[in-house]
C-alpha cells in the first residue's frame, strides 16, 4: 500500500464514485419499480370499485326482484279471491 496522500485520496474518490454509481442505478431501478406498482394499485383500484359497483347493482336487482315477488303474490292472492267470488255467484 502505497503512502501518497494524494494516492489515497483519489483511490477513495474513485470507490465513492463507483458506489455513488451503484446508488444511482438502484434508485432508477426502484422509481421505476414504483411506477409498475403505481400502475397495478391504480388498476386494482379500479377492478375493485368496478366490483363494488357490480355488487350495488346486483343488491338492487335483488331488491326490485322482492318487490316484484311480492307484487305478483298479491295479484294472485287478489285473483284467488275475484275467483273465489266468482265462483260463488256461479252456483
Amino acid at each position: 500500500m502505497t503512502s501518497d496522500p494524494l494516492a489515497i485520496l483519489e483511490e477513495k474518490v474513485n470507490k465513492a464514485l463507483t458506489v455513488i454509481g451503484t446508488l444511482k442505478t438502484e434508485r432508477d431501478q426502484l422509481q421505476k419499480e414504483i411506477q409498475q406498482l403505481k400502475r397495478e394499485n391504480r388498476k386494482l383500484q379500479d377492478q375493485l370499485a368496478e366490483q363494488a359497483k357490480s355488487s350495488q347493482q346486483d343488491r338492487t336487482l335483488a331488491e326490485e326482484n322482492q318487490r316484484l315477488s311480492q307484487a305478483q303474490d298479491e295479484a294472485k292472492r287478489r285473483l284467488a279471491d275475484i275467483v273465489a267470488k266468482l265462483e260463488k255467484y256461479q252456483d
